[in-house]
């Protein structure tokens, strides 16, 4: 394992040496910013730590800049090092200092990494340890951009940036180790898999030619790896970012190129021309033939000319056959560009049929979530219910209470006759009150039930307040008669009637504010029962909503493989014009070595042989008619091969090349304001790379 380890920051260390030298330059004041960052296993940034090193070639170091660092500390010399309110200050007689902090400043790039088993994604946690088929898939993006004018026209370029990643897969865990880009490293014990991307360089360039774009798609996009695990664990992986553009024009000079093309296409559309005018100048020569042979005696005078114009035709028959094998290369690399793209959509195939399982799942969760709300929207059905009972068995009771107020009343006018019936109509109310104090606690262990869901959880707990408020008066209410009851048993009748007006009337008062509370209890649960019917609804909604987005998805994977069948079928189709333009290069090569050669053999004949011009008019005809056969079949050739489809290509291609001139100047421009990540010393050379390591799964 540490073996593998060191291979690995071996391989990322070559790749910021390569970077950071290949683009040295001489300024004498320096600042360069390291920034190591830490994520955890799915790519989340959890720290950053930046690593700042100021030189100066006069010894003479004096800083006070904006920065984003906090805990800063000198980390090689003496300098005190002060932050204060957001400035970084400093003063040094050493060419060079040295200092770290941390910042809490966005990162210009995100990196997202996500594990599957089997064809379903898991988190890190869940697929540690696990055995089968993985998929481990690594996603990039750019995050700094800017809108720009190109040619009239505002387009959106992103900040220049490579991104190199490794990853270890030991061998005696991971077997049969596949990427979809990129390289594969293996010894006896581990298997490296290291990739490089370039987010937002393709939308940056936004190309018209297809084999421009497909070159891009071969270093951008997700980077998917897969295997067979066995008791999976993955090493750390490690990336490393740069910002760096390089200077285009000493590497190759776009501007030359573009003009090297459009010379080359308007020189074959002169050819072309020059060959149809040959067709018809021998048509015309075909039909004076006779006219020529009575003229014999003009030969003489004509010979020198013909001579000459023979060589002129050599010269201009090789510049044909250099121009016919420079359309034999071309043609090659845009069938091989053919080939790239039927292999990338392939590619694209994969990746849409890997995200059905995701849709699945997310159709399952739906459904859950739906179930759960039909089934509160019924529960807060019964609640309901209970309550509307207990306003009519209060309203019962009211009456009940004022029933025996009268009886009270009558009691006092006719004391003696009446005490057994107060008697027992104060047993009476305590039974009921017995009673409605049962009903309600029946209806709060029924209300708690709710508690459970966030969405009731606040209706139901003040419904549960309100219920043991009446409980409490039901209650003292139940002792009142009871009191009452032993005081008329224990007192005289007059007395006892007198005691029970009183304590009817707090009861009545009671029994009043009971009521009104319960009819609010009603009120809410009738609320309760609407809102739980809509969620009901709504839920439904969602589910409906949820099963169009699982078939949406499987129409698109259709289109794409449907996009790779015509991919391979013009691929198929392309190798018919290469042979084509094949057999047009060889037979440039053969009409070269013979149709002129042969052409120019006569003319030096002819020349030799004017005074014997009469005996051979035979074989003059015989080889102008040759020449003439030979001109027509090489206009025919030459105008399939420049056919108006090449044309626009070529054309776009061309458009493409002129924008990328000015889209590097943007990019250069956008790399300038970004060389820096936490402070910015622009009175020095400035430089940053970022080294991101992520946090192993055990």
């Amino acid at each position: 394992m540490k073996t593998a380890m060191k291979k690995t920051v071996c391989i990322m260390l070559a790749v910021v040496l390569l970077l950071s030298t290949a683009f040295a330059d001489t300024n004498p004041n320096r600042k360069e910013e390291t920034v190591y960052v830490l994520m955890n296993e799915s790519g989340e940034t959890q720290k950053k730590i930046v690593s700042v090193w100021v030189h100066s070639d006069d010894k003479d170091i004096d800083v006070e800049k904006d920065t984003s660092l906090s805990d800063v500390k000198n980390i090689k010399g003496e300098e005190e090092i002060v932050i204060e309110n957001g400035k970084v200050k400093y003063a040094s007689e050493n060419s060079d200092v040295y200092y770290r902090g941390s910042t809490d400043k966005e990162l210009p790039f995100s990196i997202n990494i996500k594990y599957f088993l089997e064809g379903k994604e898991l988190s890190p946690s869940e697929i540690a340890h696990k055995t089968g088929n993985v998929k481990i898939v690594i996603s990039t993006e750019n995050n700094v951009s800017k809108n720009v004018e190109i040619d009239e026209e505002s387009r959106k370029i992103y900040l220049p940036m490579l991104i190199a990643g490794s990853l270890n897969l030991e061998a005696e865990k991971f077997s049969n180790v596949r990427v979809n880009r990129g390289k594969i490293i293996s010894d006896a014990k581990n298997q490296v898999v290291s990739f490089v991307d370039v987010p937002g360089m393709k939308e940056s360039f936004d190309f018209s030619s297809e084999e421009l774009n497909e070159k891009w798609d071969k270093i951008s996009g997700d980077v998917v790896i897969e295997a067979e695990a066995k008791d999976f664990s993955l090493e750390a992986p490690m990336f490393f970012v740069d910002t760096t553009v390089p200077e285009l024009e000493n590497v190759y000079d776009i501007d030359d190129s573009i003009d090297e093309f459009s010379d080359l296409k308007e020189k074959t559309k002169d050819l072309l021309v020059g060959v149809q005018r040959l067709e018809s100048g021998q048509t015309v020569f075909d039909g004076k033939l006779k006219t020529y042979l009575n003229a014999v005696y003009q030969l003489n005078n004509g010979a020198s000319k013909l001579s000459g114009a023979v060589s002129q035709l050599v010269q201009k028959n090789k510049q044909l056959l250099a121009a016919s094998s420079q359309l034999k290369a071309a043609s090659s690399q845009f069938v091989s560009g053919i080939t790239a793209f039927a292999s990338g959509s392939k590619a694209f195939l994969d990746g849409v049929n890997g995200l059905s399982a995701g849709a699945t799942k997310l159709v399952d969760g739906a459904s859950m979530y739906a179930n759960g709300a039909i089934t509160l929207a019924e529960k807060t059905t019964g609640l309901a219910d209970g309550a509307s009972k207990l306003e009519g068995s209060l309203n019962t009771v009211n009456e009940n209470f004022k029933k025996a107020n009268s009886s009270l009343n009558t009691y006092v006018n006719t004391v003696k006759a009446s005490t057994e019936n107060s008697i027992a109509s104060l047993e009476k109310q305590i039974a009921s009150y017995d009673a409605m104090i049962a009903g309600i606690d029946s209806s709060i262990g029924q209300v708690s039930a709710l508690l459970q869901n966030e969405q009731t959880k606040a209706v139901a707990g003040e419904l549960i307040a309100k219920s043991k408020a009446q409980r409490a008066g039901l209650v003292a209410m139940r002792e009142a008669s009871k009191n009452s009851l032993n005081a008329l048993r224990s007192s005289g009748a007059v007395d006892a009637g007198n005691k029970l007006v009183a304590a009817y009337g707090g009861l009545q008062s009671g029994v009043d504010k009971i009521t009104a509370g319960t009819k609010a209890i009603t009120t809410g649960a009738g609320q309760l029962v609407v809102a739980g019917n809509q969620l009901k609804g709504k839920s439904e909604e969602l589910k409906a909503g949820i099963n169009s987005l699982k078939a949406g998805h499987t129409k698109l994977s259709a289109g794409v493989g449907q996009l790779n069948a015509g991919a391979n079928q013009f691929k198929t189709k392309s190798q018919v014009y290469i042979d084509s333009v094949s057999k047009f290069d060889a037979g440039m090569n053969q009409f070269y070595s013979d149709g002129t050669a042969a052409l120019n053999s006569a003319a030096n004949l002819f020349s030799s042989k004017m005074r014997q011009l009469s005996g051979n008019n035979s074989r003059l005809l015989n080889g102008e008619r040759q020449l003439l056969d030979g001109s027509r079949v090489l206009n025919d050739e030459l105008s399939g091969a420049i056919d108006v489809e090449d044309e626009e290509k070529l054309d776009n291609l061309l458009n493409d090349l002129s924008t990328m001139s000015k889209v590097k100047d943007e990019l250069e421009n956008i790399s300038e304001e970004n060389k820096y990540f936490v402070e910015n010393h622009s009175d020095r050379e400035q430089s940053v790379r970022y080294i991101i390591k992520v946090k192993a799964v055990k």
